[in-house]
Formats: C-alpha cells, sequence, structure tokens
C-alpha cells in the first residue's frame, strides 16, 4: 500500500502517525439465555441505553490502485477510536472510491482497508479534531496465487484445517429445524453432518454414544449428565454455530465425538445496518398443538459504566449484556411411548436462562461474568403392551399410567456459572482465563398413586416399580490460554506462526441415591439379576433402605501447539500435543481408575493453486478458479467418562476413559458466488468405547448407566452442500448426508465380562438433513426441512445391518416484523407436517419403546426494536 498521507506536510496537517501495529477489534460480548421472564425486562434494559460521547467531526477516506490510481469502489473501510470509546465503524466506499464516516467523537482512529482483489492495508492512525480530515490510501494488487482466492466471493476458509460446519443465528431464522420447539440445541445439530439424535434428546456424534465437548467463547463448559430432558443451552444465545467433527487442534480436548465452538449473540442487533450498533431487543409468543407453549425474549445493549472513572487517555469504559430467556410447555414432551396416545403421561415444562454481563476495562481487556440456567420436567410413561417391554409377557395388562393410578415423573437441572478475563496483548497475542462452577442432575419420583403396599406381588404387572431416584454431578473448573504469533509469512499480511499453550483442570464430585419398591415378582427378579446390591433393598413392604453412592475425581489436560502457514505454498499445518489425565474414586464396590494419555496431532488444509502452483497439481485445473481445499488429519483422542462413571452399580471395574484414534481427509470446493460443497471421509479406532443406557432395560423410567464396551470401529462418510451461506436475501438450501457404521470388535466384551453383541445403536444408515427457504429483505420468510434416516432418531436395526428409519418434514412461514410501524410480525410453524408416527425404537436399553411424535401446528407472534 502506498499511503500518500503519510508525507511530512500532512502528518504536520492532520497528525497522522504510521505504526506496524495489529488492529485490536472491541471484544464483543457474549450472550446467556432464558425465555418467558417477561417482555418488561427488554423495556427496563432499553431505558439504560445512554453514554454517546460527542460527536465533532468526519473522516474521508479514498481508496486507489497503487497499480493505475484508479478508485477502489466495493472496498470495505473499518475505523477503530483506539480509546474504545466509539464503536467501529464500517464503511463502503462508492463508485468514486470514497468512503465518508459518520460524525465521529474527536480522537486517534484506526484505518484499515480490505478490497477484493487487492492486499490488506497495513493499519493506519489518524487523529480527528474538529474539522474533516481527508485520507488518501493506495492497496496493492495481489498475487496471482492469492487473487484466484478472492476472484469471488470467498465461503471456505483455507486458513483453517479443522473439519467442521458452521451455520449462524440467521440460518436458525429462515430454517425450520428446531420447529416446535425452539429451545432444543440437539434438534439444531441435526443440521449438521455426523449426528444421531434419540428419542430422550441427545446427539450421538459419528457413531459415539456421547463424547460432545462444547465451547462457549473459548470457555470449555463442564460436561452434564446423560438422559437428561431439559435443553442446556438454547440456540436463541448463540451467533455463530461451528461444529468440528474431524481434524481437531490440540487445544480441544476432554471429549472426543465433537466439538460445539459457539460464539455467544453480541449485546447489539447484527442485522441493522453497519456501524448503528442498536440494541438488540427481540420476543415472540407462540402456541398450537398438544397444548403447546413457547415464549421468548433476547436482549442486549452496551452503556456507559456509570460510577466508573475514566481510564488513560480519556477511555470511557463500558459495560454490555447479552441476555436470552425461554419458556416451554406441552403435553406432548418427549417422544412418546404411545402411537395414538401421544400425550398419556407425556407432559413437559422447561425454562432457559442464558446471560453475559461484560465490562471492558481497558481497550484491550474484558471481564465478563457467564450464567446459565435450564431446567426441565417431564411425566415418564410405563410399559403400555407385553410385546414393548421385557419384563413378563401378560397380554392384560393395561395399557399406561392412569389405569395403574401412576405418576413418574423425571426432573433435571443443569447450571453454570463462569467469570473470564481476556486481554489482547503486543504483536496481536491473547490472554485467556476462565474459572467456574456447574451442576447437572436427574431425579425420578413418583408423583403420587392409588396402590399402598400390596400384600402379594402379583405375577407382573405394566407398574414396575415405585421408585425415588437422584444422580447429580458437581464440577468446579478453571483454564487459560496464551496464543503468541510470531513472524509474517512473504505477502506480509499472514503470520508464519500461531503458538497457543493452554490448560484445563476440572474437580468433580457425584453423589447418587436409589431406592426401588418392585410391584411384580417378574420386576423384583429382573432388578435382583442386574445388581444384588439393590435388591437387597427390594423387599416386600416396610420402609426400605435407600443406596448412596459418591465419586469422586478430577480430569486435567495441558496441550500446546502451532498453527504454521507456508510462504512457498497454499499451505497451512496445525500440529502440537495434548496430555489429559482422568481420575476416578467411589466408595461403592467398583475399582478406582487413573488414565493418563499423551495424544499427538497433526491436521493440515492445502489450497489447490488454479494458476501457476506445482506441476503434479495442474491436472486440478478442471475444478476452476474457485477456491478447493484438501483437509487430512491424525489424532489421538480422549474421552472422560459421562459424570464420573454415571449410575454404575453393576460389576466390579470402574469406567476407564474412551481412546481414539482417528484419521480424517475432506475435500471442500466452492461453487460461483453462493454455494459450497464438501465431502468428508473418516475412520476411528475405539479403545474402551463408552456407552450409557437405562440401568434397568426396556422400562420408561430411569435412571442411566454407564459401559465400557471393549474395542470398537466407526467408518463414515460425509456430503455437506450450502446455497448462499451467508444469508443474503433470496433463495437459500442446506443438505447433510451422512452413513456410517458403528460396529463392536470381533469378540468385544463390556466391563460386566459379557458380549457386546453385532452393533452399536447410534450409528448413521444413510440418513439427510435438507431445507430450502426464501427470505425478503423485509423479513419475510418460508422455508421446509426434510429429515430422513437414523440420524433423526437413534434406533435399533429392523433388520440385518438396515435401520429403521424415520422421515419428517418442518415448514415456517413468516411475515417479518411488518405491523405495528415494523414492529410486530406473525409466524406459522408445523412440525412432522405429514403426520408421520413411525416406531423409532422398540426395545432400546437406552430409550425404552418410543414413537415419532405427530404433527404440531404452533402460530405465533414475534417483535423486534
Amino acid at each position: 500500500m502506498n499511503d500518500r498521507s503519510n508525507t511530512p506536510v500532512a502528518q504536520k496537517r492532520h497528525g497522522i502517525k504510521r505504526r506496524r501495529q495489529s488492529f485490536m477489534a472491541p471484544v464483543t460480548a457474549m450472550p446467556w439465555g432464558r425465555m418467558g421472564c417477561f417482555a418488561a425486562s427488554a423495556a427496563v434494559c432499553l431505558v439504560a441505553t445512554a453514554g454517546i460521547a460527542h460527536a465533532d467531526s468526519t473522516l474521508s477516506i479514498t481508496v486507489r490502485s497503487s497499480k493505475d490510481g484508479k478508485p477502489i469502489p466495493g472496498a470495505t473501510v473499518s475505523l477503530d477510536e483506539t480509546s474504545g470509546r466509539e464503536l467501529r465503524k464500517t464503511i463502503p466506499t462508492d463508485a468514486n472510491g470514497l468512503a465518508v464516516s459518520p460524525t465521529l467523537s474527536s480522537g486517534t482512529y484506526r484505518i484499515t482497508v480490505i478490497a477484493v482483489g487487492f492486499e490488506k492495508s497495513a493499519p493506519l492512525e489518524v487523529k480527528l479534531g474538529d474539522t474533516p480530515v481527508p485520507v488518501d490510501l493506495q492497496l496493492s494488487v495481489l498475487s496471482a496465487i492469492n487473487l484466484d482466492l478472492v476472484r469471488v466471493r470467498l465461503l471456505v476458509n483455507p486458513k483453517d484445517t479443522t473439519i467442521s460446519t458452521t451455520r449462524d443465528q440467521n440460518f436458525v431464522k429462515r430454517f425450520p429445524v428446531t420447529e416446535g420447539n425452539r429451545q432444543s440445541l440437539p434438534r439444531l445439530l441435526t443440521a449438521f453432518p455426523g449426528f444421531a439424535y434419540d428419542a430422550l434428546n441427545q446427539v450421538h456424534p459419528r457413531g459415539e454414544q456421547n463424547g460432545l465437548g462444547i465451547y462457549l467463547d473459548g470457555i470449555l463448559l463442564p460436561q452434564n449428565l446423560q438422559g437428561n430432558i431439559s435443553q442446556f443451552l438454547t440456540p436463541d444465545a448463540i451467533q455463530n454455530f461451528k461444529v468440528i467433527t474431524g481434524n481437531f487442534s490440540p487445544e480441544y480436548g476432554g471429549q472426543s465425538g465433537a466439538v460445539l465452538d459457539l460464539t455467544s449473540r453480541p449485546p447489539y442487533d447484527p442485522e441493522k445496518p453497519l456501524g448503528t450498533k442498536r440494541p438488540l431487543i427481540e420476543f415472540g409468543l407462540s402456541g398450537g398443538q398438544f397444548s403447546t407453549v413457547e415464549n421468548y425474549v433476547n436482549i442486549g445493549n452496551t452503556v456507559r459504566a456509570v460510577g466508573l472513572p475514566t481510564g488513560k487517555n480519556g477511555f470511557i469504559r463500558k459495560l454490555d449484556y447479552s441476555i436470552s430467556l425461554g419458556q416451554r410447555y406441552s403435553a406432548n414432551g418427549v417422544e412418546p411411548a404411545s402411537k395414538n396416545g401421544q400425550t398419556a403421561n407425556n407432559d413437559y415444562s422447561s425454562e432457559v436462562i442464558f446471560a453475559n454481563i461484560g465490562l471492558q476495562v481497558t481497550p484491550a481487556t474484558r471481564i465478563s461474568a457467564v450464567a446459565n440456567y435450564s431446567s426441565g420436567r417431564n411425566q415418564i410413561a410405563n410399559r403400555l403392551s407385553p410385546q414393548n417391554g421385557f419384563l413378563g409377557l401378560n397380554p392384560s395388562l393395561p395399557t399406561d399410567q392412569a389405569a395403574e393410578g401412576k405418576s413418574t415423573r423425571q426432573k433435571d437441572n443443569s447450571n453454570a456459572a463462569f467469570i473470564q478475563l481476556t486481554t489482547q496483548l503486543k504483536n496481536e497475542g491473547k490472554l485467556h482465563l476462565a474459572a467456574g462452577v456447574s451442576q447437572s442432575n436427574i431425579s425420578i419420583f413418583e408423583g403420587g398413586s392409588v396402590y399402598g403396599v400390596l400384600p402379594v406381588l402379583p405375577a407382573d404387572k405394566s407398574w414396575e416399580y415405585v421408585s425415588s431416584i437422584g444422580q447429580t454431578v458437581n464440577q468446579s473448573q478453571i483454564q487459560g490460554d496464551l496464543t503468541l504469533p510470531v513472524g509474517y509469512t512473504s505477502n506480509g499480511t499472514d503470520r508464519a506462526h500461531i503458538f497457543k499453550i493452554g490448560f484445563v483442570y476440572q474437580d468433580q464430585n457425584a453423589n447418587e441415591a436409589y431406592y426401588y419398591k418392585a410391584r411384580s415378582t417378574a420386576a423384583l427378579a429382573a432388578l435382583r439379576a442386574l445388581s444384588p446390591e439393590l435388591a437387597d433393598r427390594v423387599e416386600l413392604g416396610g420402609n426400605l433402605p435407600v443406596l448412596f453412592i459418591n465419586r469422586t475425581g478430577n480430569y486435567g489436560s495441558f496441550f500446546a501447539q502451532d498453527t504454521f502457514r507456508f510462504s512457498a505454498l497454499p499451505l497451512v499445518v496445525n500440529y502440537g500435543v495434548r496430555m489429559e489425565s482422568y481420575k476416578g474414586n467411589n466408595d461403592f464396590i467398583q475399582t478406582n481408575i487413573s488414565k493418563s494419555e499423551f495424544c499427538p496431532r497433526i491436521n493440515l488444509a492445502y489450497t489447490f493453486p488454479q494458476s501457476g502452483g506445482p506441476r503434479l497439481l495442474r491436472f486440478l485445473s478442471f475444478l476452476g478458479k474457485n477456491p478447493t481445499i484438501l483437509r487430512a488429519g491424525y489424532n489421538r483422542l480422549f474421552t472422560q467418562p459421562q459424570g464420573l462413571g454415571q449410575g454404575l452399580i453393576r460389576g466390579s471395574s470402574g469406567i476407564a476413559p474412551e481412546i481414539t484414534t482417528q484419521y480424517d481427509v475432506s475435500l471442500e470446493h466452492q461453487l460461483g458466488l453462493k454455494q459450497v460443497v464438501k465431502i468428508n471421509a473418516y475412520s476411528k479406532n475405539i479403545k474402551d468405547t463408552l456407552d450409557v443406557s437405562q440401568l434397568v432395560p426396556g422400562t420408561q423410567a430411569g435412571p442411566f448407566t454407564t459401559f465400557n464396551l471393549g474395542g470398537s470401529k466407526v467408518k463414515g462418510t460425509e456430503l455437506v452442500y450450502d446455497y448462499n451461506p451467508q444469508g443474503d436475501p433470496g433463495f437459500g438450501a442446506f443438505l447433510a448426508f451422512a452413513h456410517s457404521t458403528a460396529k463392536p470388535k470381533n469378540g468385544a466384551l463390556d466391563n460386566l465380562g459379557q458380549s457386546v453383541g453385532t452393533y452399536l445403536d447410534q450409528d448413521q444408515r444413510n440418513t439427510l438433513t435438507a431445507g430450502v427457504s426464501f427470505a425478503l429483505p423485509s423479513g419475510l420468510i418460508a422455508g421446509s426441512t426434510l429429515s430422513y434416516g437414523s440420524g433423526v432418531y437413534a434406533s435399533s436395526p429392523s433388520t440385518g445391518d438396515s435401520r429403521q428409519s424415520v422421515t419428517e418434514v418442518n415448514l415456517r412461514i413468516g411475515t417479518g416484523p411488518r405491523y405495528a410501524k415494523n414492529k410486530l410480525g406473525f409466524q406459522l410453524g408445523i412440525e412432522n407436517l405429514f403426520d408421520g408416527k413411525s416406531i423409532i425404537n422398540d426395545s432400546s436399553p437406552f430409550a425404552g419403546y418410543r414413537y415419532q411424535q405427530g404433527r404440531r401446528v404452533l402460530f405465533g407472534v414475534n417483535g423486534k426494536f
């Protein structure tokens, strides 16, 4: 870049100071949510919008080509006030290459410019007083190889070595993947390749029972108990969803199935025009079939931190907040145990709260407190007919709980709170520290019954047990990481090395309590066969003792990695190592576990050159002028047991962590201006495969228990297609197809010494999720999604290796904010448009007997200010 303003005369006149320093963007806030608390809270927060600095003058930036001096239209000019008093301004240049800023406060502004076909400008600092300041900038033309990457709107990331798929909040609004339950993050994950969704709100990534690591704005969130039906995180609170299923950088760990890297919503409305940063206030209320009612409120803003002194150089400290609230009720809560009685013993209610409050202490340092609360309650149905459970064969059994005067309920909560500090260091480095606590619990209890103590146990009953069961895991965690960029590539804009080191330590404590009273001799025999310890507490009549179990342990890890960019080749290599350790102890009969693992990882991303490049690769010219990226990786992965071996009361062996060796290859190609297609293939060799299923198989009531299933093998291929992934108005479409098999190795035995069988029930056999949508700039949308195959629900094989398939079509039509002075809109949503009620599980030990939920029509009103 040739900067004509950087002359002695210009410097004296305008006070311009040239610095080779990286741009430090203000750190935006994270969101945290809970719905249904009142729209009045949004109005209260809106009143707190204050603190606009006094505006003085403008900047007029002209952008030209250094080659011929011609103006560059469509360039993006970014303005950052160095003290942080002003939010970032982003302005496009017009046909004459001119970008005029809105009226700005006096101060020093850092200017950076990006334009298609040109090198990114080095940061330039300009002092602004009370008179307009003209700036004339020149950009250098990109080299041939780099030019190929920007001839089209770049929709792929050549610098990212992970095999991942990214969706955003715009995707959530356009495609009705979560229609019928907008709180459901697991349902949203079915729009990503590699996820099977089961009947109890769980997702199984790439052939594994669990193993989903969730990172929120850099914080590794502690894992929850398996089998909970509440929604841990609502999609309303998240701006960007990046799901990593292969090529895991060493910075990701603790879980090996997949990584969900989330970016919380900013404290402003990102759909408003660039540079305005208007507060976010949106709400909605909907209702419909199965007595379903949902409501939500999302708010966010940045205000001056009243009462805090001004920082150095007049820096005004600012407070930001982003909050999501929600409530839901339905008489058809989870996939029902009856095809035609979908509301029989199946009512559900939930609340979610997700909030983030941050303070910008200095232009480079931010402190934030984040909190999440989610709670859910659901009735649990018992066996409905003799073939539906494995206990007994009496055809005269009642068909629902009401017939036996029983009401069994499950309640669970997932809570977490963290405080974190992020500091931008010199030379583009960053320090991140976080500490927090979490709690996850599940309880199952009787809601009342008409039966007292039976004098004689009948041979069999569908009401199998009177139970009172609780599982709770508490965790405290500290983590930190340091990022240090070093050197530049030959183009002078990309860092040659980005070194990163970090650690995570979790202290874990779990408490469990079990109380069972059998209601039939068949149920009593089944329980005694499972666990003598439980059988000792199952006798006819009297006050029975409760079985208490305490589990303690910890998880710790340290990682070091480097992301290396070659100068001679368009190749990026991420390599490093992660050291992970896990300890699990208990006061019951199982052995203690202590396991450490050295996990090396190497991943690469190679962008095929379409002009020039190595001779051996020129045959790839058929790919055209759009970028094509090859990714490949080898990763050693570590998964700690869920909840310290949740519900382990069978056998004498403790539950060991799962160790996975994974190989990945992926080819991603951009088609034209708006399309991306990607093909993934992977192979996983797993040692000590983790599995979670019901303690008493075949019943509808929990609790859940953990097993090691010995060795297993997972192989799969995936196809991803996106049209218009930037979310522009107009037509949009997506497709995610997966085929995988997850099978135990020959002769595999579980931790009880029993044969595992011939299949694992969480793989994907020809699974497809696809959607189309159309959106207008006014906000009007129409979208539909199709889900087909075992990836929608984990289902048992019907015959041979095939799966019982489930098909579901969702539909959503919305007006956008067209009414009440463009503040209110209406929406019609239909879940399961064709009212399919396919069987999902006929004898699954994980989910019992379940059918697909029937058609649900919802009508709602929503608003945005």
